[in-house]
């Protein structure tokens, strides 16, 4: 048996159907110490007999810094004692094998795996590692034990995915320890752990420091009641993202068993906070405290409670019911918090203690961009009458499930972020966009998966000047949408303008309306079923004339089964000095590029795969290569029949 390998530096097994060892034990040999020691990677990949790397003797991987284990579903223990089955084979990793160096270790598909490690691990084994990647592991239960978690304090990445027995990861236990434990601990990921309940357990944990968590994301969590003990909050001074989604926490933060009133939470480099469907989420934080994000640029929240979310500092609400009087007062409080002091009475209920995340006189001034919900927002607008004044500096607005009516006080606040420079749709269930005829969008618009859309604007809206500053415009997934823009609009600013799955628009553009279009550099258009032609005339004189796009370089026509022509007219002429690179793909009806006069000067070939740029082909100019193709597909066409009738 071989006990050393000392030039060896990659191992890779995968996909080895009935392989059970990777080295073979053989009988009646004594337990000797094997060895590794330049080894630096080992793979071990679909083997789903593999219940072993060995057993029955020790093994060192001295030099190992990366070890990835996926779809191994029979290894439960990686170095056995022996051949019974015991406590010690429910362990993933023991005392038998060591990993002084390791930086990164990714477990993946392995359903049966319960443990990763024993309480009793060789020494300095994980002291190094960096990197902790665990996915699609269903039934592990624990990640880290109580006893060993001081060993994984140079940890610095840990993402979870996937896991739906795992209930906590990080429990903590009482230490013998002069000074606090600082964990290195940078970003921390859990996705899917549908049982998860805590992330850090409600132990001691004055003792324990994760002061450079850089980056945290809970995203699919149902049973996940918070996020953060607060111990643990109150020491994130690095704290830059915080993302949490489709969760079921009720606080961001957990009170802790003993701790001081009225709890500070700083978060001095916080610029990214995401909250996205927290149907339960009562509040930041279960009491009085102050909360402070002076550097917040991205603040996205969508179906939230909008009235736990925002507040000023001056604000009375009274409401009657519940078999008593309910008041609430709403103060300022320091460190740009707000305190509301809830009680009833005649009711008979407990005063209850709880603060709004975000106060509209504080901390907006560098927010840069927003996401809502349209409710929300509404919300938002009737709570403080006006909070448009507090984000004046926002460049980017996300908007999500616009209603059927687009309100007058929307486009009021539109009108009054001052500073925006983009603006996204998602989810609009609005016949028309912008029934404000006279607002004038930013330089970038974009509109996604807004079924109901069938007009930007007005019908019967002078759409002139409300488009001539606008220098992208992106239309994605709009299944009614009928017309992009009215005739005789102006895109002069425009430069970009893509357009995809709009099964109902019969064109694009207008004559009158692509004069217009000097600066646009790129077009794209696909999963326009119904389109005949890019461009169509106006039906009037406007029709008359040349048409150059000076400055565009790409463009790309893409799953267009109707599209006959760019333009079908014979009285315009189509020049593009600049153009370079054309895409025409899943256009079986395309016969011609343009019927008039057309100047490609720099065109040299033409792309006709969307999956594989390289496949080009040139036939002189654009239009006898476009015929060429169109020929080459018909006689594709008629040898496919022919085939199929010999067979028959």
């Amino acid at each position: 048996m071989v006990t050393s390998l000392p030039q060896l530096k990659k191992i890779q097994v995968r996909n080895c159907e009935f392989l059970k060892e990777i080295i073979f034990t053989e009988e009646h040999v004594e337990e000797t110490e094997i060895l590794f020691p330049n080894l630096e990677r080992l793979v071990l990949e679909g083997l789903p007999k593999l219940s072993r790397f060995c057993i029955g003797h020790r093994i060192k991987f001295r030099s190992l810094k990366r070890l990835h284990i996926k779809d191994c579903d029979a290894l439960n223990t990686l170095v056995a004692y022996n051949q019974q089955v015991n406590s010690e084979t429910e362990f993933l990793f023991n005392g038998m094998v060591g990993f002084p160096e390791l930086e990164e270790l990714r477990l993946s598909k392995m359903d049966n795996l319960t443990n990763i490690w024993h309480g009793q691990l060789m020494s300095r084994s994980f002291c190094q590692l960096k990197v902790l990647i665990i996915q699609d592991c269903r039934n592990l239960s624990m990640v880290f034990p109580p006893e060993e978690l001081l060993r994984f304090n140079t940890l610095e990445r840990l993402h979870i995915r996937r896991c739906n027995s795992l209930q906590e990861i990080f429990q903590f236990e009482e230490m013998n320890a002069n000074a606090a434990v600082a964990f290195k601990l940078r970003e921390l990921i859990v996705f899917s752990l549908e049982n998860l309940r805590t992330i850090w357990s409600q132990g001691p944990q004055t003792s324990f420091i994760f002061k450079e968590l850089q980056s945290v994301e809970a995203v699919g969590c149902k049973l996940l009641k918070n996020i953060f003990p607060t111990s643990v909050a109150t020491g994130l001074s690095q704290l830059a993202s915080l993302t949490i989604r489709r969760c079921g926490v009720d606080e961001i933060v957990a009170k802790d068993e003993c701790e001081a009133s009225n709890p500070e939470f700083k978060f001095p480099k916080l610029t990214s906070l995401i909250l996205e469907r927290l149907f339960k989420l009562k509040c930041f934080y279960p009491g009085k405290n102050s909360v402070e994000w002076p550097k917040l640029k991205c603040l996205e929240f969508i179906q939230c409670d909008s009235e736990i979310m925002f507040g000023s500092e001056i604000t009375n609400h009274y409401r009657e019911g519940g078999g008593g009087s309910e008041i609430t007062n709403y103060r300022g409080g320091g460190g740009g918090g707000l305190e509301i002091t809830n009680y009833y009475r005649g009711g008979g209920q407990n005063n209850i203690s709880s603060q709004p995340f975000f106060m509209f006189e504080k901390y907006y001034h560098d927010l840069e961009e927003l996401t809502l919900d349209h409710n929300d927002l509404k919300k938002l607008i009737h709570i403080y009458q006006s909070p448009a004044s507090c984000f004046s500096n926002v460049i980017v607005f996300r908007l999500l499930s616009l209603g059927p009516r687009s309100s007058i006080a929307l486009f009021d606040f539109l009108e009054t972020l001052y500073s925006l420079e983009s603006l996204i749709f998602y989810q609009c269930a609005s016949m028309v966009l912008f029934s404000d005829e006279n607002y004038v969008p930013p330089k970038h618009v974009s509109i996604y998966n807004s079924f109901f859309l069938n007009y930007i604007w007005k019908k019967d809206a002078r759409s002139e000047i409300v488009t001539e500053n606008l220098e992208t415009l992106t239309i994605g997934n709009c299944g009614r949408l009928i017309k992009i823009v009215n005739s005789g609009a102006s895109f002069k600013s425009l430069t970009t303008l893509k357009v995809g799955s709009c099964p109902r628009l019969d064109f694009l553009l207008t004559v009158s309306t692509a004069k217009t279009m000097v600066n646009l550099v790129e077009m794209s258009v696909y999963g326009v079923v119904r389109m005949t032609v890019v461009v169509a005339g106006d039906g009037n004189k406007k029709d008359q004339g040349e048409v150059v796009f000076k400055k565009l370089k790409t463009l790309q026509l893409k799953d267009a089964r109707r599209l006959k022509s760019f333009h079908g007219l014979t009285q315009n002429a189509f020049n593009f000095p600049m153009l370079e690179e054309v895409c025409i793909d899943g256009c079986p009806r395309m016969q011609s590029f343009s019927f008039g006069v057309l100047t490609t000067p720099k065109l040299r070939s033409v792309i006709v795969s969307k999956y594989s740029p390289n496949k080009q082909f040139w036939d002189g100019d654009l239009n006898a290569t476009i015929a060429y193709l169109f020929r080459e597909r018909m006689w594709s066409t008629s040898l496919n029949k022919v085939v199929v009738n010999e067979g028959d």
